[in-house]
């Protein structure tokens, strides 16, 4: 699997390069789309985190920064905020720094803390992506759902029933009863929600604002991990990408994960994903393999490489972006 937390990281920084090198950094601000990322078998990194760590220890940790993420451990049980608790640990564990540089597979990232929340609770986004395709390279990317926190967020816990939002980590709260309808929430719903809740007075802001960001995005994590991909048009791969929409309604990718559990999804989510998925992999046996070739509906185009530069990317990617 190429989708190990760590792993991505590298490859993302990689794609960062080869923009840099090509005069392009424009094109995919990271600063302005991933919380910074320290990872930990990096010696100089590891050593660069703890002493940051260091200072928030001599204040008790009075509000977490950081959350740490361990390699192939999935359904939110390898995230930990890192709060008082869990920052001791980890300072011992790594003898306060000194044993920076071991292959953990480890990556701590800074945490956002200034979260849009629905009612007082925490959110994030859990969209699909698809590669139907990779000679040429086909994606297409579906809406997916909101997974909203148990409990109220407050910016001083280190919590995870109120700061991570995967539904395992809900299920896992004892305390709490996880109604579906109650922890998930369409894309509709959502815009709804903002709407009725004067958190803005634009009607299209999802639509105009926010998912293009998640597109955009998408796409330079698509391209980042495509030297790694085998190549070949029987290629195909779904994948789970999880965002997070801060106050100002900017978009931050958080983790993407190879092979998403199904079960959290709502019935009609689901039942829509898996049919179209099944008529693609019909029409790829048929000999299908473009985004004019293949039958969708609800999953929308935003990569196909058969196409003109000026056309391939949807109209997602601008000016000089187009030809990267």
């Amino acid at each position: 699997s190429k989708t190990g937390k760590d792993t991505i990281e590298h490859m993302i920084r990689e794609w960062q390069t080869f923009l840099f090198r090509k005069g392009m950094s424009k094109c995919f601000p990271r600063s302005e789309m991933i919380p910074k990322v320290y990872i930990m078998s990096n010696a100089y990194e590891c050593r660069s985190f703890f002493r940051q760590m260091y200072r928030e220890k001599k204040k008790g940790f009075k509000i977490p920064k950081w959350i740490l993420k361990k390699p192939w451990i999935h359904k939110g049980e390898g995230v930990d905020i890192i709060g008082s608790t869990k920052g001791q640990e980890l300072w011992k564990e790594f003898y306060g720094g000194r044993k920076c540089g071991f292959p953990t597979g480890y990556i701590t990232q800074v945490y956002i803390n200034n979260p849009l929340t629905i009612s007082g609770r925490k959110f994030d986004l859990r969209v699909y992506m698809m590669i139907s395709s990779t000679n040429p390279l086909v994606v297409f990317y579906h809406d997916g759902f909101l997974r909203v926190s148990v409990n109220k967020y407050d910016k001083s816990s280190d919590s995870k029933s109120s700061g991570l939002t995967n539904i395992a980590v809900a299920k896992n709260n004892k305390k709490e009863k996880i109604i579906e309808n109650e922890n998930t929430m369409s894309m509709e719903e959502f815009q709804e929600y903002l709407l009725k809740s004067s958190k803005t007075k634009d009607g299209t802001i999802v639509r105009e604002h926010i998912i293009p960001q998640i597109k955009r995005q998408m796409i330079h994590k698509v391209l980042a991990l495509e030297p790694y991909l085998k190549k070949g048009k029987t290629y195909f791969e779904v994948s789970g990408v999880d965002y997070m929409v801060d106050s100002s309604f900017n978009v931050w990718f958080i983790e993407m994960n190879r092979g998403p559990a199904w079960s959290e999804i709502r019935v009609n989510l689901k039942e829509r994903l898996l049919h179209e998925m099944a008529d693609f992999i019909d029409a790829k046996m048929d000999g299908k393999f473009t985004t004019k070739e293949l039958p969708y509906r609800y999953w929308e185009p935003i990569i196909d490489k058969s196409l003109p530069r000026s056309e391939r990317y949807f109209g997602l990617l601008e000016g000089k972006c187009v030809n990267i």
